[in-house]
Formats: structure tokens, sequence, C-alpha cells
């Protein structure tokens, strides 16, 4: 498979194969699209999945697509019943709430209608015709710009003129008419080049390996081919026409022998009807008015756009049947596929000649690993000062209550009794050697989950390189964390200047507050997207339900000016009950990962325990219901434990796969 970067540099590098089988081992009821599950459902069955994310990595994101489960995104045919107000933004934005679908179809909107006016043909036969008021397309900027529709606002003696562009409402003066297009000059067809070349190598992708498919889809699609057919028929348009009709009519019969069975159907019915107008503009194409032409030109938006999304799905289907053939064998050698995966790279990294059998010193390992070699250095470092200090051990069970007063972090969490021992065990080796390992596990995704986390690539990227697979479930993590600390510190604002104005903020009345802020944030006013609620409407939420707090009488109006003041305060990561929230649930989170349990660090023998034990799990409940009152029975709460216990399975997943390379890079630093 092609190499793809999950994120962080060349040594980051992965083949689809292993991403997938990261994914299944975490989740074995992957699905590569699945819209059979709701919101809840997918929270249950992988917390810190994200579908998005897996697309990116995997190729399926292509922009011209939208959603893959909902063909309704797509641009419609100009007969259709919504041709008219597919992509168009309400110009009143309080009249309507703006989701970022809907920002999404605009923008497609914008992209298509570049491409038609570039091929529709003007009805200006000069530009020494032209008055205040007439629609022209002119080249934006310079005489090698794109079209972009526009209306003359003045004429000058010089021979220019000013426009504004119908996009943005911008000015340009002094445009010379040999930007404005003529009903003479040929249609500019670069973007439409540029199209078919993008949709020649989605073909060529879905049969890499065969070449003879390969070889024909680059006859009939390749950018130099057109062109050289295109500048072939002079830019008349009955032949042009029929070129044009010819490579999407190759392009739909050639997705049609391709596409999975269960799509068929559809597809099929499309391209009946696609197809039968196709071959009618073809073969009449010798008699074709600029009418038909323009008919064509129209019809491309909806044309292209499902071929795009057909073969992305079709794409997505050999990745599920990928995923069905790795599944079982998986379940057996999952662990020793994906660590022979990265230590087969790295051997590759290092100058390997045969990277299956090669081994290396820990300290060409660590050079090889930055990020994993500063990560792990700075944790031993800590270790050893708290070391040589006397501070309580950690893990006494009266210190566990200390994690609610105070930051959860390397510093707080490696300390005194535990750093000491932890740091003899891997100096010294022997039978407990892998739970120190995995106590230092433990304290890594402690300090991740505190460092922001980067997906993409750059000399910031705090991600260990064993890790990297797990960027997006970090960086899901956190948002949740973030969520939940904004939520909570919200809502007790909310109760605080509700019970200083002695109103009746009850259990009840929490536990509906931090629901609809979740909502709110999570999903969005429409159930699209949280990105596009704003903070007045977060505070508005707020002021509703303290006043809503004692029906029938209002809330002074200064009080409520002055929760329009506090609850904008508790966005900030500063704020004191932020601080204390996000305390309180990484001291919850903490019972979810292995080896923090004493247990874990006294063990002398036995395997690395397939799952969190019973009592240590039920502390990180109870520890989530410490939040806010009745904080584990809101749907924000239950997450957070879902997070909880799908950090706990990343925790468990990279030991069993990368706990004897830490272990050994650890104990080479020890020692030196």
């Amino acid at each position: 498979a092609a190499p793809v970067s999950p994120g962080g540099g060349t040594e980051g590098l992965s083949g689809v194969n292993e991403i997938l089988a990261h994914e299944i081992l975490l989740n074995p009821n992957l699905r590569i699209i699945d819209d059979t599950l709701n919101r809840q459902e997918q929270i249950e069955r992988d917390p810190l999945g994200d579908p998005k994310r897996l697309h990116q990595i995997l190729g399926l994101n292509n922009p011209l697509v939208g959603d893959l489960n909902d063909t309704s995104s797509l641009p419609p045919f100009p007969w259709e019943d919504n041709a008219e107000t597919w992509g168009v933004l309400q110009p009143d934005a309080s009249a309507t709430t703006t989701t970022p679908a809907d920002v999404g179809r605009a923008l497609h909107k914008l992209f298509w209608e570049k491409l038609v006016l570039g091929l529709v043909p003007s009805d200006i036969a000069s530009a020494a015709d032209l008055k205040i008021g007439d629609a022209v397309q002119v080249r934006y900027g310079s005489r090698g710009g794109a079209f972009f529709g526009a209306h003359v606002v003045a004429t000058r003696s010089s021979g220019t003129m000013d426009v504004r562009y119908d996009t943005d409402n911008v000015v340009e003066e002094n445009v010379e008419a040999a930007r404005i297009r003529l009903r003479d000059d040929p249609p500019d067809v670069m973007s439409l080049l540029g199209l078919f070349g993008e949709l020649g190598t989605a073909l060529e992708g879905l049969t890499p390996r065969n070449q003879r498919l390969v070889a024909e889809t680059r006859d009939i699609l390749a950018p130099q081919s057109v062109a050289e057919r295109l500048q072939a028929t002079d830019f008349k348009h009955g032949p042009l026409l029929r070129e044009v009709a010819d490579c999407l009519r190759f392009a739909i019969d050639r997705l049609a022998n391709l596409i999975a069975p269960a799509r068929e159907g559809d597809y099929h019915a499309w391209a009946r009807q696609v197809g039968s107008r196709l071959d009618l503009w073809s073969s009449g194409a010798e008699s074709a008015a600029t009418g038909d032409w323009k008919e064509l030109v129209f019809c491309l938006p909806a044309v292209l756009s499902r071929l795009f999304h057909t073969i992305t799905l079709t794409k997505a289907d050999s990745l599920q049947a990928q995923v069905d053939a790795l599944r079982p064998v998986l379940g057996m050698h999952g662990a020793n596929y994906e660590r022979s995966k990265f230590l087969s790279r790295l051997a590759q990294g290092l100058g390997a000649a045969d990277p299956e059998h090669a081994s290396f010193p820990p300290a060409d390992v660590l050079r090889a690993l930055p990020r994993t070699h500063r990560l792990l250095s700075m944790l031993l470092q800590t270790m050893g000062k708290a070391a040589n200090t006397t501070a309580v051990h950690l893990y006494k069970s009266d210190e566990w209550k200390a994690l609610y007063d105070k930051p959860v972090d390397a510093a707080n969490a490696l300390t005194g009794e535990a750093a000491g021992s932890i740091i003899s065990t891997l100096k010294a080796g022997g039978a407990k050697l892998r739970f120190a390992s995995g106590a230092v596990f433990s304290h890594i995704i402690l300090h991740l989950l505190q460092a922001p986390v980067r997906l993409d690539a750059g000399p910031d990227l705090v991600l260990p390189e064993f890790l990297v697979l797990d960027a997006s479930r970090f960086a899901k993590a956190r948002d949740v964390l973030d969520r939940a600390c904004l939520v909570v510190a919200m809502a007790t604002l909310t109760q605080q200047v509700a019970a200083r104005n002695r109103r009746v903020f009850g259990l009840a009345q929490m536990q509906a507050l931090i629901e609809r802020l979740n909502i709110l944030l999570r999903d969005g006013t429409s159930g699209g997207a949280g990105q596009n609620v704003t903070l007045p409407a977060l505070v508005d939420e707020c002021v509703r339900a303290a006043e809503g707090s004692a029906p029938g009488t209002e809330l002074p109006k200064e009080e409520v000016a002055a929760l329009r003041v506090l609850i904008p305060n508790a966005a900030s990561a500063d704020h004191a009950i932020f601080k204390i929230v996000h305390k309180r649930v990484l001291g919850a989170w903490v019972h979810f990962l292995p080896f923090t349990h004493p247990d874990f660090l006294g063990r002398s023998e036995g395997a690395i325990p397939s799952s969190l034990d019973v009592a240590s799990r039920d502390e990180g409940e109870r520890a989530i219901a410490r939040v806010s009152p009745g904080f584990n029975q809101t749907e924000l709460g239950k997450e957070l434990i879902a997070v909880g216990d799908a950090l706990g399975k990343v925790m468990r997943h990279s030991i069993v796969v990368q706990g004897e390379l830490v272990t050994a890079l650890l104990q080479h630093l020890v020692r030196i």
C-alpha cells in the first residue's frame, strides 16, 4: 500500500494496512463508512474514534465529495427542483442558522460556478459596446487570471472600466478591455483539464496494478491528451461537445465495472440517465449549437461531483474489504503484526539491509526516535528529582484524594517512594520490570493529556513516534476534556448567581443546563458540528437557565449583566473553576489507566492485564461523579467514563505492542 503519514515527519510513515490494523485492534467492529450508528452508539463503540481523521489518512476526504453518506450534498442537475437553492446562503444571518454543511455547499457552489463560467460563451461582441450595468466575465487580476462574473460600474475614456465582482462585491478599477471575455473568445478549459486529470488519477487508483486499464485511462483523461484533442476541435462547439461528452462517458462506463455490487443499482440508474443525454449530445455534435454546449457545461458539476463521490465510495469499499480480511488474522496476531511493521520501518530508517532481522543498540534507536527520546528523558529526570524528596507515596489510598486538589502532571504523579521504586526497578531489571515500565507508560499518557496534541508535522509535535497512530485519539480526548471543563464551569457559575438571588437551582436544573451546554458545544445549534456555536449563544443559555429557576419572576438586571460577564470568563483555561474541573477529570482518568494502581506495581508475575480491574474502574466512575453533583448521570459524564475506558485501552495496547522496546530504551537511559 502507498505510504501515508498519520501525523509527524517521515519517521511516522505508515502503510494503509498498518493503520487499518491499529484501528481494528482498538475497535474490532471498525467500519470505514458507517451511517447506521447514532452518536451515542458511536461513543459507546469507539469514543475516541475519529472517522473524519481516518478518512483523511486513508485518502477519502476529496474536497469535491462532501458527505459520503449523503448524495443530496452534491450539486444538482439544472433541471432538478433544488438547483436554484443549492449552495445559496441566506443573506440575513439572523433569519436562519448556518451550519458548516451549508458553508461547505456554498464553497462548492463557488468552485463549480468558476468552472462553468470559464466554459460558457460570452454574449458580448465587442468591449466597445459595454455600458454601465452590463454583466461581464473578467479575468481577475491579470490577463492570465481565472474568469469571474462581474458588472460594469464605470467606463473610462482610456478604454478601461471599473467592475464590481458578483462573488464579493469588490470593485476593481481600470480593468483593461483585453481581460473582458468576448463572444468569439475560446473557452477557458484549464480547470476542466485539471478535473479530468484528477478524475483519471482517481480511477487509476482503483486498479493500480492493472497496467492495461491504467494506460487506457491515461489515453483518455490525462490533461495533455485531452488538451490535444480539444485543440484539434478549434474550439468549435460541436466537436468540443463530442470530446467532453466522450470523456465523461468513458469515466462513467469504467466506474460501472469497478463499483461494489451493493452500490450497482443506484449508480447504474444514474449512469443510464446521464449516459442517454451524453449519447444524444455526442451523436448530434456536428450540428450542435451554442445552446447544446451550454447545456453540457451546466451539467458538468452534477456529473463530475457524482463521479468523484462514487470513486471515493468505491475506494472505501475496497478498504472495508481489506478490514474484513485483516480482522480474523489480527485477532490472533495483531500485536505482533503492528510491532513488526513499526520495527521494520525503524530498521529501514537506520539503514538496515535486512529490516526483518535487524537489531540496533538503544542509543541508535533513540537517535532515530527523537520525540520518544525527549519524552522519556524528561519523565526520568522528573522521577529522579522526585525520588530524592520526602514526598508521600502517591499510591497510598489516602493520597488518591489529593488528585482533586493539585494538578495531575508528571511532576506530581511521580513523587517520592513511587518514583524511587520505579527507577531502582528499571536499573535492576527482574520480574517487576514490566510493571515499572508500565507505570512510565501511564505517566506518558497523563503528560500527553496535558500537552497540546498537534496532528500536523512539525518541530512542536509532542507525540512520541510509537504513539503517532493515536494522534487523533489524544486530540479528541483533549477536546472532550476541554468541553467538560467549560460546560461545568459555566453551569457552576450560573448556579452560584441563581443561589445568590435565592432561586432554586438544584440537581435537576444543574443537570439540564449541563446537558444543553454540552449539546451546543458538541453538535452546534442545528445538529451539525459544534464549531458553529458562538459564545453569546452559550451565555444566553445560562441566562435563560438562571431566570427559569424561578418562573414568573425576573432576575435583577444587574445580576443578568454580571452573569453575562462571568460566563465568558469561564472559557479561559486559567479560570479557577475551569482548573478545578480539569484536575478532577484527569484525577478520575488516572483510575482507568493500568499500572497506576498499587496492585500493578507490586506484582512480580502474571501477564499484562487485558482489562482494568473492577475496583479501579469503579473508583474512576465515582471520581467522575464527584466532578459535579450528579455529573455521572449526564451524557457528558458518561462520555468522560467512556473516554477513560478508551484511554485505558490505548494504554494497554501500547504496552503490548511497544512495551518491550520502550522498556529497553528506559533501561538504557536510566543506566547512563
